[in-house]
C-alpha cells in the first residue's frame, strides 16, 4: 500500500511540475503553462533595464506560448527601465507590475489587454507617453479597466 500511495505522489508531482516552468528568454523570464500553452511575464530580479518588448509568444524547447499576461510586481522596482512595447496577446497587466519603475518613459499596450490591475504604473515618475488601443480606453470606460 505504502508503494501505491508513493508511487502516486511521485506522478502527481511530476504532473505538477511539467504544468508551469520559470524560464528565462531573450531578456524577459516567463513562467510556461505546458498544458494551456500560455506565458506569464514573471519577475525578473530587478534585471530589466533600457527598452523592453513583450512578444505576441515565446518559443521553448520547440513548443510555442502565447503570452497573455503580465504577473504582480514583474517590473516591480526596475529603476533602469526605459520603455515597454506589450504584444498583442496579453490580455491582463496585473497589480503593480510597473511599480517603482522611475525612470519608465513610455508604454505602448497592445490590442488585447483588457484589465489594468491596481497601481500598475504607480511611482512611474517619468512616465510622458502611454499608448492605449482603442478598445481598452472603450473597455475602461465600461468599468473593464
Amino acid at each position: 500500500m505504502k508503494q501505491k500511495v508513493l508511487l502516486f505522489l511521485l506522478v502527481l508531482l511530476s504532473v505538477l511540475t511539467a504544468s508551469a516552468d520559470d524560464v528565462k528568454i531573450g531578456n524577459v523570464y516567463y513562467e510556461l503553462n505546458a498544458s494551456i500553452r500560455e506565458a506569464k511575464v514573471k519577475h525578473g530580479f530587478y534585471n530589466y533595464w533600457g527598452d523592453v518588448t513583450i512578444p505576441d509568444s515565446v518559443t521553448y524547447e520547440n513548443t510555442t506560448y502565447s503570452v497573455t499576461s503580465i504577473d504582480n510586481d514583474a517590473f516591480f522596482f526596475c529603476k533602469s527601465l526605459i520603455s515597454v512595447t506589450i504584444g498583442n496577446c496579453v490580455r491582463e497587466i496585473e497589480h503593480e507590475a510597473f511599480y517603482g519603475c522611475s525612470h519608465l518613459k513610455s508604454v505602448a499596450i497592445g490590442n488585447s489587454v483588457k484589465k489594468i490591475g491596481a497601481c500598475a504604473f504607480e511611482d512611474c515618475k517619468n512616465l510622458t507617453s502611454v499608448r492605449i488601443p482603442p478598445q481598452c480606453d472603450r473597455n475602461r470606460r465600461q468599468g473593464f479597466l
